[in-house]
């Protein structure tokens, strides 16, 4: 008979590595719905331009507003694809002298590279985060340096984020730890986002941010 010790080393070896593959699947649905969303958003779009080139192929005109367009597609897809097409483009039929171009939308998108306020994050993307995971993904992206567990912690109740999990230091290591592909040690006892970590947090900022 195994010594029992034996046995229960290998029962917490293998629970951690069924709680690893959970989250792997977590992550992987959420890139799925993530591609359905862009998938949606094109379609939408696609609709649009085509709409517009009808028109302008019937005789309208509206320089400019394909840009417009692009610009609504690529950044508002839900909100213009709801909206009717005649209030995209006004008087479009009247040719160049009363054509009107729409008024593009977000001028300055968020951007972690380019930088944004702290309270953006607060107040409009974190609250929209589905998990404690996709949180410390985008909190990582906007610190964009090494990070450790304690100065998460503080972060998150500087920003007032109050998680599903209890948000402790031996949670925060505990999640950081759980996705390897998305989180890597540095130095004793801090964390950054991996190369993939870093395309999820552009990803889901994308998706979240106003």
């Amino acid at each position: 008979m195994q010594d029992i010790e034996s046995l229960r080393v290998r029962l917490a070896r293998e629970e951690k590595e069924l709680a690893s593959a959970r989250v792997e699947i977590d992550a992987a649905h959420q890139r799925i719905e993530g591609l359905r969303t862009r998938s949606t958003s094109l379609e939408k779009r696609i609709k649009l331009l085509r709409e517009y080139v009808e028109l302008v192929e019937s005789g309208g005109d509206a320089p400019g507003l394909a840009e417009d367009l692009d610009s609504v597609g690529e950044t508002d897809g839900a909100t213009a694809a709801s909206a009717d097409v005649g209030s995209l483009l006004p008087n479009v039929s009247a040719g160049p002298a009363g054509g009107a171009a729409a008024p593009k939308m977000n001028e300055d998108p968020v951007s972690f590279e380019e930088g944004f306020e702290e309270r953006i994050l607060a107040d409009e993307i974190l609250p929209k985060a589905d998990s404690f995971e996709e949180a410390l993904i985008l909190l990582m992206g906007y610190h964009r340096k090494r990070i450790r567990p304690q100065e998460i912690l503080k972060a998150f109740r500087r920003l007032d984020y109050a998680p599903d999990v209890s948000a402790t230091k031996a949670t925060i290591i505990a999640q950081l730890e759980q996705q390897p592909a998305f989180f890597a040690h540095a130095g004793k006892d801090g964390f950054v986002l991996t190369t993939q970590g870093r395309e999820e947090a552009d990803r889901l900022l994308s998706e979240l941010a106003p």
